[in-house]
C-alpha cells in the first residue's frame, strides 16, 4: 500500500528531510517500508492506495534524505508499505529527521498506517 504523510505549510527556513520511521521502533517488523519526497509542482495526493508508485506520482517522486521543503511550501511525503508475510500492524506515527539551516531537529507527525494481510 502507499499513503500521503503531509507535513504542514513550511513557515520558515528551507528543510532538508534526512530520514523517516515509524516513532515506535519495532512495530513495523515483518512490514517493507519506503519513503520518497513528492515535488511540490505535482498533482500527486495519496490518501491510501495500492501499489508503488502510485500512478499519479510517476516522475513527481524524489529520493527522501535530502528532500527539500522550500519556505512556504508544504511537504508531501509518499510512505510505501508492503508485507512479508500474512499478518496485522499498526504505526499511528511517524518519526521525521530533518535540518534546518545546518541545526538537526526530529518532529513527530501522528499520521499512520494500518495494514491486514490474510492468508
Amino acid at each position: 500500500m502507499a499513503f500521503g504523510l503531509w507535513l504542514e505549510k513550511n513557515t520558515g527556513s528551507e528543510a532538508v528531510i534526512r530520514s523517516i520511521e515509524p516513532a515506535q521502533r519495532g512495530l513495523a517488523k515483518g512490514l517493507e517500508l519506503r519513503y520518497a519526497g513528492v515535488k511540490a509542482t505535482s498533482n500527486c495526493r495519496v490518501g491510501a492506495l495500492y501499489g508503488w508508485p502510485p500512478p499519479d506520482c510517476v516522475g513527481d517522486l524524489l529520493p527522501i534524505s535530502g528532500f527539500r521543503v522550500p519556505k512556504g511550501v508544504e511537504g508531501g511525503i509518499l510512505v510505501g508499505a508492503s508485507a512479508t508475510a500474512p499478518g496485522h500492524w499498526l504505526i499511528r506515527a511517524f518519526r521525521i529527521r530533518y535540518e534546518v539551516n545546518g541545526r538537526s531537529y526530529e518532529s513527530v507527525s501522528p499520521q499512520g498506517l494500518g495494514l491486514n494481510v490474510a492468508d
